[in-house]
């Protein structure tokens, strides 16, 4: 079964669309879908869609630079794990940084992810756009100019000389995976993404809820559909 785009009508199953139908005066009413949900009815038909998005696989986009061909396919997505990020990409491409530069790094992680707190935001977790737009936009920019991710790259993108060298590492990519909508932590809730898409068939100009969400489990490869290269993805 493929899993769901929140941006697609198809995430609103056609009972929940009919009973929406009589309550279109009230989206048309209002620019902003929180407006919409606070009448009783509408607040309903959002709580059983977000209950049946849940029992969903969701569609999710994951940004990053990919070191060879094949690597997401093969592998997967896991959660961060600072310590083991870094301690992998130094075995790997340590080699091409500086003796200097190499202390300044590990300054630079221990600074950030340890004494500032870092770690414990980052560890455990994998997150992805939940919607297509999202995956291509000034959020997502850093994560396909800078290889590592979050627990290489951000101490160090205003280091010239180490940031040029991650930038020279790898292919920007979007992973796209099918992720269980029971785990999603969602910055708003799935629902919300797909009532505003409707909301928006009725005002043009409703605002759109679209978000990241994060999962505290691996991606496995079965679950990756696509990887594709930025230059060729289109939002």
């Amino acid at each position: 079964m493929l899993p769901l785009r929140l941006e697609s009508p198809d995430a609103l199953p056609a009972g929940l669309a009919s009973r929406l139908v009589a309550h279109r005066a009230l989206f048309r009413m209002h620019e902003f879908l929180d407006s919409v949900l606070e009448h009783t009815a509408v607040r309903a038909i959002a709580d059983e869609l977000e209950a049946h998005l849940s029992q969903q696989r969701i569609h999710g986009y994951h940004s990053t630079k990919e070191p060879v061909p094949g690597f997401f396919v093969a592998r997967g997505l896991r959660p961060t794990d600072v310590e083991t990020h870094q301690a992998e990409f130094l075995a790997a491409f340590g080699d091409r940084f500086t003796e200097t530069e190499l202390a300044e790094m590990k300054v630079a992680w221990h600074e950030y992810f340890v004494q500032g707190g870092q770690r414990r935001h980052r560890n455990g977790l994998v997150w992805a756009c939940l919607s297509r737009s999202l995956a291509k936009t000034s959020g997502t920019e850093t994560f396909y100019r800078y290889f590592g991710g979050e627990a290489v790259f951000m101490p160090l993108k205003n280091d010239s000389s180490v940031a040029a060298k991650l930038e020279a590492i790898g292919q920007p990519v979007v992973v796209e995976v099918s992720l269980p909508g029971a785990v999603l932590e969602a910055q708003h809730p799935m629902a919300m993404a797909v009532l505003s898409h409707y909301h928006r068939t009725i005002r043009p100009d409703a605002h759109l809820y679209e978000s990241e969400a994060r999962l505290r489990q691996a991606v496995p490869a079965a679950d990756v559909i696509r990887v594709t290269q930025l230059h060729e993805f289109q939002p």
